[in-house]
């Protein structure tokens, strides 16, 4: 499917191109990390992105295994394979048994590795390549490539996206900030009053309440107003205990105007979520946190912010392992099932909804466990499988040539915590 005609569109010539894009399909720089972008279509398109951190040796097989797993479910015809770290003084590239292994795996399945490359210290290396365009000294990365990074950072800004330093530091973005530290006594009571206000409340009119509240936090986000207060945030996290109401606030994903607002405004619920006020004073309940990283999850992902969707999942399901919208996602993402899927089934959620709500859908009530005993299976916390991230589109060239490197026909690649 061709990209919306408003879409800046990112056209990839080089491993260079490829090298100095990669931090901005992320949205961090990768650090230690195996990439495996995915292509499909003829010319060669970008799918889906997965990052893992670089396993022991003793991980090897099961990691190799989880991602050519999930490039094949991916639907992926080709894909491009990115060691990342540093090479120092090693003669030999460092970590040439996983990217032979990968390569092997994704070949058995019907995946072409059109290119293997070793990123570090601003240069590349070829795992799979020794001709003249591929030097043992390695190609430096330009700090600027042109339109290809220029057009994924210009789609980043339309979606609000900043680039991060570091992994850390989005996952850092998910931790309370001074303000709601500051305010943190105020949390408790705002909780205790939310409780009561939607005590005896029919799920349909809790539901016109939350989402009404989101909706106003967007507008008011949006337009550069300062974010949810306490009274707010607590009324949205009462009222999320309630599955029902909660998973009113998913559709959102499916109709905003700004949808930078809708994640800022999610990101914030769980900043507030993460609270913990001074010692004998009430605060979030640990399904507080999973059920807001939850709602983030899905939204981000819904709106193309992989990485975000994956950091709110690890930490949705650290406060609640069995969680069971957060286990869901987690396994729906593991299995590279794309945003479209995603937004398709958010869809149904609505409509189920709209029919439930006809009658008053019944009373608002409390779910402080929120786990999985009524859905089954197993808590994914600790598993190495990673999850699927959406790219930025890519076309061809000017030659006509696909819009990504290729390796020459026949030839096999050489030895060589997810997001």
């Amino acid at each position: 499917m061709p990209p919306p005609p408003d879409r800046p569109v990112a056209r990839l010539r080089t491993p260079a191109d490829l090298a100095a894009v990669v931090p901005h399909l992320l949205g961090f720089p990768p650090e230690r990390s195996l990439v495996v972008c995915c292509l499909s279509g003829h010319p060669a398109r970008l799918g889906l992105v997965l990052r893992v951190d670089l396993p022991a040796e003793e991980d090897v097989p099961d990691v190799v295994e989880h991602v050519a797993g999930t490039v094949l479910r991916s639907g992926a015809q080709g894909a491009l394979v990115l060691v990342h770290d540093a090479r120092g003084e090693r003669e030999e590239l460092p970590h040439a048994g996983l990217q032979e292994a990968l390569g092997a795996a994704l070949e058995e399945r019907g995946v072409a590795v059109v290119r293997s490359l070793l990123v570090g210290e601003g240069r590349t290396w070829s795992y799979d390549c020794a001709d003249a365009c591929c030097p043992p000294e390695g190609v430096e990365v330009p700090a600027a490539v042109g339109d290809a990074e220029t057009a994924v950072a210009a789609r980043r800004a339309l979606d609000g996206q900043a680039l991060l330093p570091s992994r850390a530091a989005l996952e850092q973005s998910l931790l309370p900030g001074p303000g709601q530290s500051a305010a943190a006594p105020a949390l408790g009571p705002a909780l205790a009053a939310a409780v009561l206000e939607l005590g005896g409340t029919s799920r349909a009119d809790a539901a016109r309440l939350v989402t009404g509240l989101v909706r106003a936090a967007c507008r008011a986000r949006a337009d550069g107003a300062a974010g949810l207060t306490a009274g707010t945030a607590g009324l949205l996290l009462v009222a999320s205990r309630d599955r029902v109401v909660r998973d009113a606030l998913l559709p959102l994903a499916l109709e905003p105007e700004e949808p930078a607002a809708l994640v800022a405004v999610l990101v914030e619920l769980v900043q507030w979520a993460g609270v913990r006020p001074e010692q004998g004073l009430p605060g979030p309940a640990p399904a507080d946190l999973a059920g807001a990283c939850a709602l983030l999850a899905a939204c981000a992902h819904v709106l193309g912010q992989g990485p975000l969707a994956g950091i709110a999942l690890e930490r949705g399901l650290a406060a609640v392992p069995d969680h069971a919208l957060a286990a869901l996602l987690d396994a729906l993402l593991r299995r590279a099932v794309g945003p479209e899927r995603v937004r398709r089934l958010l869809a149904g959620v609505s409509d189920e909804l709209e029919e439930r709500f006809r009658d008053g859908g019944g009373r608002w009530a409390e779910d402080p466990w929120q786990g999985r005993d009524r859905v089954g299976g197993q808590p994914s916390a600790g598993s190495h499988r990673p999850r699927a991230e959406p790219a930025p589109p890519a076309e061809p060239g000017p030659s006509g040539a696909a819009s990504v490197p290729g390796r020459r026909r026949g030839s096999r690649p050489g030895p060589g915590r997810r997001t």
